[in-house]
């Protein structure tokens, strides 16, 4: 199983901390601990989002569901990873397969690739067009340099393309400017080995600032359901730059990041004969983003974005290597009087070279595709700027589809300074992967007793034993998965203190994946009849998915604010293939009809702050799951203004708990309570 190796990290950090020491920035630990102090009730609702539009605009008046985790919130939760951040945004549900795998998903179709979610750093997709999806474990950075991760829950298509078509994430680290000076993070706990972070900023010019960061995580294995260990401990390793230069007109961002991780991983394949098998997940890859704004005036903008990807993953599914080039034009600029309008394109190139797995491989082993796209988007404001309509549609041209058409329409009318009420109709679709058209792979063995009159032949015993092979093959013919979705929200400052959120949503889904029977095979041999059952990819099912997501924000004292959400989701599936399809309308009975959350954030004193996180996720009957009650804690003590040393402890209420059940061979395990300290350091 995976063993532990010596890594470079530990010194890149520590060389980053003498680089530091040598050439100080005075004051910056102090600064920086003011800097993170909590939102306002106020500041927060003026943070601006620009996932939405992709065009700078307040909560408020954003014709969306959207959430934002700051910065502040990312610090005082003490999660450290991602996955973690997104368990208190409202419609979100997170369940872990195991210790570095979460399956992820929103507004529904939960997975080990949840493929209706789109996922962003800084603008860069991480959306696999392998499976369709996003490698959690690889989607990783020194969490101190994220500046906010926007949450757009619903289509964002019409703006980011195909496959936004439930939510869109967007994680936007801080520029270099905001981060000068050094930083160090240590953590140990019952799940970590260790945890150690660095990272240096500094200037080379007044417009030019620059920073280098170096992470390694070092975790323990969970344990499955009868308490036997999962095999799934790991290490990932990872560093990065940034640059960024700022004049009074122009914008310039350089940066990059490179990792390399090995975790562990439990496989269940018992139905193919195989029983379980331990292997190893191998990563690595890197990534290279330039972004150049040109500002022409406050409402007016030019921006030109290039990013290259490569990745290298070796698991025993199917080991692939993918180089991925994009690149992306969008330009802003005010129309008459009352209109903004924005509009742009991009390319991009992404090509494959996989080799065959255990159970599965790709015909052809080796593919390229490119995809073409425009957007234009018109906000046009009414009635004194208190009504704003948004129109907006993305074409785009892909080689597995041809032509898709996703268009928008959104409007949003600020009742007063503190109440809006917003709409919106939408069409996105998902793109096939490239396993859905492309696969072959043998996914089940079942063995049973039959009648001999199945094959027809003279002088049989009554039943014969039987071996049933469920193989399955990919579509090229597969079509895009297609929703019409339709939205309707209120955002209101009930009093200076409370601010309340809630959405109501209805999908229309078509064209959704299955996978649909084809002709049975059946042979006789040495007194055992050979049945081959073979399945191919389609799009013989729709379906309907609504609820509602509710949250609020509520100020009790300047020392003490409380975040509080909760959702209601109901998905029912259909298929044209028979009466029952349970291959793939079983994706309905993947996500809790019901979660709730709640966040109670504390100022003790100057020093001391305590958090705690309480979340209630309903059972998901037909897949075996129980409800569970979730509860984490956090107490921070700055010893100096640059100096933090906290404790923290999730899942206080249960030993452990399952949150999903085995996914396509993964054997799942139990997410186990935690408890671990962590040092900080800012200079």
């Amino acid at each position: 199983m995976f063993k532990r190796k010596l890594s470079l990290v530990p010194m890149v950090t520590l060389l980053s901390f003498l680089f530091a020491v040598g050439f100080p920035a005075q004051g910056q630990g102090y600064d920086q601990l003011v800097y993170l102090k909590q939102l306002s009730l106020e500041s927060l609702l003026d943070v601006e989002v620009s996932s939405v539009s992709k065009k700078n605009e307040k909560i408020m008046e954003s014709a969306a569901a959207v959430y934002i985790i700051t910065a502040e919130d990312i610090r005082r939760s003490g999660y450290r990873t991602i996955p973690e951040l997104l368990r208190v945004v409202p419609g979100m549900n997170i369940a872990n397969v195991d210790s570095h795998t979460p399956a992820i998903s929103c507004r529904g179709f939960k997975g080990l690739f949840s493929n209706k979610l789109l996922v962003l750093v800084d603008g860069r997709s991480v959306y696999t067009p392998l499976f369709s999806g996003v490698y959690w474990d690889v989607q990783d950075t020194l969490l101190e340099d994220v500046d906010r991760i926007e949450v757009i829950r619903g289509p964002g298509s019409s703006i980011w393309g195909a496959n936004a078509v439930n939510g869109v994430i967007n994680i936007i680290t801080k520029s270099s400017q905001e981060t000068q000076g050094g930083y160090v993070v240590g953590n140990v706990g019952t799940h970590v080995r260790h945890e150690l972070a660095g990272r240096y900023g500094g200037r080379l010019t007044p417009e030019l600032t620059y920073r280098l960061y170096a992470k390694e995580r070092d975790f323990k294995s969970y344990e499955d359901y009868e308490g036997f260990k999962a095999t799934d401990d790991g290490q990932f390793d990872r560093g990065g730059f940034r640059m960024d230069y700022a004049s009074d007109s122009d914008e310039v961002t350089l940066q990059g990041d490179i990792y390399k991780g090995e975790a562990g991983r439990m496989l269940n394949y018992r139905a193919v004969g195989f029983g379980y098998i331990s292997e190893d997940v191998n990563t690595q890859g890197g990534n290279l983003l330039t972004r150049w704004k040109k500002n022409y005036a406050s409402d007016s903008s030019l921006t030109f974005q290039s990013y290259y990807d490569y990745s290298e993953r070796k698991d025993i599914y199917i080991d692939e290597e993918r180089k991925t080039w994009d690149i992306d034009l969008t330009h802003q600029f005010p129309l008459f009087e009352s209109h903004a309008l924005t509009w742009g394109g991009g390319y991009r190139y992404t090509s494959d070279d996989t080799s065959q797995g255990l159970t599965t491989s790709l015909d052809p082993a080796e593919r390229s595709d490119e995809l073409y796209n425009l957007f234009i988007q018109d906000q046009w404001a009414l009635l004194d700027d208190t009504l704003t309509i948004t129109m907006g549609v993305k074409y785009e041209h892909n080689d597995y589809t041809g032509s898709e058409w996703q268009p928008t329409l959104r409007g949003v009318w600020q009742v007063s300074s503190r109440h809006s009420l917003w709409a919106a109709v939408s069409r996105a679709v998902r793109t096939p992967s490239r396993a859905e058209a492309d696969i072959v792979g043998t996914i089940g063995a079942i063995n049973m007793t039959v009648p001999s009159s199945v094959i027809g032949l003279p002088g049989l015993p009554d039943e014969l034993p039987a071996q049933v092979t469920v193989s399955l093959f990919g579509n090229s013919d597969y079509t895009s998965e297609d929703l019409w979705a339709y939205e309707l929200g209120y955002k209101g400052r009930i009093s200076d203190d409370l601010y309340v959120d809630l959405t109501a949503f209805y999908n229309d889904y078509n064209n959704l994946i299955s996978l649909d029977p084809m002709a049975t095979v059946i042979t006789y041999q040495d007194g055992v009849i050979l049945g081959e059952q073979s399945y191919l990819m389609n799009n013989s099912m729709t379906g309907e998915g609504y609820g509602a997501e509710f949250w609020l924000r509520y100020d009790v004292a300047d020392w003490w604010q409380v975040t509080a959400g909760c959702s209601w989701l109901k998905l029912v599936l259909h298929t044209s293939v028979g009466e029952e399809d349970p291959m793939g309308a079983s994706a309905e009975d993947d996500d809790p009809e019901h979660q709730v959350s709640v966040h109670s954030a504390m100022e003790l004193s100057e020093k001391i702050t305590f958090d705690t996180y309480l979340y209630y996720v309903d059972n998901i009957e037909k897949r075996d799951i129980s409800e569970y009650w979730r509860l984490d804690v956090r107490l921070a003590y700055k010893i100096t203004p640059s100096l933090e040393w906290s404790v923290a402890a999730t899942n206080l209420l249960d030993g452990s708990h399952p949150e999903i059940d085995t996914s396509y061979g993964t054997q799942s395990a139990e997410t186990p309570r935690t408890v671990y300290t962590q040092l900080s350091w800012w200079f």
